[in-house]
């Protein structure tokens, strides 16, 4: 939709995906890219921040997940 110049609808769109997993990054980032090419630009910029906060927890929960299996492995060493 943004491709054809309906913002609008494009904005919707993501709303729609994002109803459904709001843990998606790609979906917070068509989010931002259709709020800016609507001139939402403090929301678009607020859609990437979500997307930047994502990411965080995203390494953490890896890193967390890392650890885990190397405490597994030290145990099982025991």
């Amino acid at each position: 939709m943004t491709e054809k110049g309906d913002h609008a609808a494009a904005v919707n769109e993501w709303k729609e995906l994002l109803k459904k997993d709001s843990s998606d990054i790609n979906s917070w980032k068509g989010l931002a890219d259709a709020l800016s090419k609507a001139g939402y630009i403090e929301r678009a910029n607020q859609c990437l921040q979500r997307v930047e906060a994502l990411r965080d927890m995203s390494k953490e929960e890896k890193q967390i997940g890392e650890n885990e299996e190397i405490e597994n492995v030290i145990s099982a060493t025991k």
